[in-house]
């Protein structure tokens, strides 16, 4: 979480150029991951084995390529980064501050005016 600099001026260097029809490596991965794991149930199904083998077969293939395909790996790596990461934040309270109420009105017995001049 220590970047400086904008979050909306990302190096050149980093561009991805498409590879396949102008879809990126992550994307053309992202792909085939989502149709492994559609081919894969459906090989399922057909041989007539247990329900729950397809879902757990869908459930393995198919998110880690879409959130790899999707660039979302980075946000979530930085994220898990930043809430695993013991942080020492300082903040700023007003324990030690004085009471200034009142400060701002006149005490018994003093006036604006001078006597001394009138």
């Amino acid at each position: 979480m220590n970047k400086l600099g904008s979050e909306f001026f990302k190096p050149i260097d980093g561009f991805e150029r498409g590879v396949v029809g102008g879809a990126t490596w992550r994307q053309v991965l992202m792909m085939l991951g989502i149709f492994l794991g559609a081919g894969l149930s459906t090989l399922i199904i057909v041989l007539g084995l247990p329900d729950i083998l397809m879902y757990v077969m869908l459930l393995v293939t198919i998110p880690p390529s879409a959130i790899y395909g999707l660039k979302k790996d980075e946000t979530l790596k930085e994220l898990l980064r930043f809430k695993l990461t013991q942080q020492e934040r300082s903040y700023m309270t007003d324990n030690e501050m004085e009471d200034t109420r009142g400060n701002f009105t006149q005490a018994k017995g003093v006036h604006e005016w001078n006597d001394e001049t009138l």
